[in-house]
C-alpha cells in the first residue's frame, strides 16, 4: 500500500481539514488499499498467483504525539478491508520474509513417488501448487514425522491452512494446492498414483 495515503490523512486531520480521503471513504468498497488489493483477489479466485499486499506504517505516525491518530486511521483501513475482502491473512514482516525466502531457496524435485523437498529452514503454512488433480489426500513425510497424517481436502482456496489441500479442476487443466508446515531439511510429499 502506498504509505503516503495514511500520512496524508494524519496531516489533513491534524490541520483541521475535514476531507473525505481515499483511504477513509464511507462506502467501504473503494479507496487506494482496495484498488491495490482487488487484482490479487481476482487472481486468487481464478487460480493464478496472488502477491502479498504490505501495509507499512511507522510508530511515530501511529502514535502522533500521543494522540494515536495514525492508529485510529490504520484500524479503520483494516476494518474496511475486512468488509470488502474475505481472504485476508495478516502476517508480520518476519513471517512474510521467511515464507518468501523459503519459496526462493527450497529445492523441490519431482520423483515417481511425489516430491522430494530440500529446505534450508522450516516454514509454517508453506504452499505448493501441482499441475494435476489429486484424487487421494497426500502426506508429508519428514525425518521427524514419518509419515505425517494425510492432508485434509478443503472446498475453497480461502480455506487453505496447514494440513490441507485444495483441488481445482476446470477446462484449462487441473491444479492441486497443498498447504503444510515445511520442515527443515529433507522431506517428501507423497500421493497415490491413479
Amino acid at each position: 500500500m502506498d504509505a503516503a495515503g495514511p500520512w496524508a490523512a494524519i496531516l489533513a486531520r491534524t490541520a483541521g481539514v475535514e476531507e473525505d480521503l481515499r483511504e477513509l471513504q464511507p462506502a467501504r468498497v473503494a479507496g487506494h488499499a482496495v484498488e491495490l488489493h482487488q487484482p490479487d483477489f481476482h487472481n486468487l479466485m481464478a487460480g493464478r498467483d496472488a502477491k502479498p499486499a504490505v501495509l507499512v506504517c511507522h510508530w511515530p505516525g501511529i502514535y502522533y504525539n500521543g494522540e494515536e491518530l495514525g492508529l485510529e486511521i490504520f484500524q479503520e483501513v483494516v476494518k474496511r478491508l475486512h468488509a470488502r475482502f474475505e481472504h485476508l491473512r495478516w502476517m508480520k514482516l518476519s513471517e512474510i520474509a521467511r515464507y518468501w525466502a523459503a519459496k526462493e531457496l527450497t529445492r523441490i524435485d519431482w520423483t515417481e513417488q511425489g516430491l522430494e523437498i530440500f529446505a534450508p529452514f522450516a516454514c509454517p503454512e508453506f504452499t505448493v501448487a501441482l499441475p494435476l488433480e489429486l484424487k487421494q489426500p497426500p502426506r508429508v513425510v519428514s525425518e521427524r514425522q514419518n509419515p505425517g497424517p494425510p492432508l485434509r481436502r478443503v472446498a475453497q482456496p480461502l480455506h487453505l491452512e496447514a494440513g490441507t489441500f485444495f483441488v481445482r479442476a476446470n477446462t484449462a487443466g487441473a491444479q492441486s494446492v497443498l498447504c503444510f508446515h515445511l520442515p527443515k531439511g529433507k522431506s517428501r510429499v507423497e500421493w497415490a498414483r491413479t
